[in-house]
């Protein structure tokens, strides 16, 4: 009898949340691995995402401190 790993998949969590069930707390931002039932569920519920890309995460400029607005 084998027994095997469940399959990890990675999800790019845009904003922290906290799973009700476990409590278990996604910090947003990052990468994190999830079941493929965790992953599906947390996807459906938008919760999950694509990663932007670097060109598309930009940090904001703040005027008051010499940046400029865009």
């Amino acid at each position: 009898m084998s027994t095997s790993k469940e399959e990890k998949i990675k999800g790019y969590v845009p904003k922290t949340f906290n799973d009700a069930g476990t409590e278990k707390e996604y910090v947003g931002g990052k990468e994190h691995d999830f079941t493929e039932g965790e992953h599906a569920n947390f996807k459906a519920a938008g919760l999950i995402g694509e990663k932007p890309e670097a060109s598309e995460a930009k940090a904001p400029t703040n005027p008051a401190k010499g940046g400029t607005a865009a």
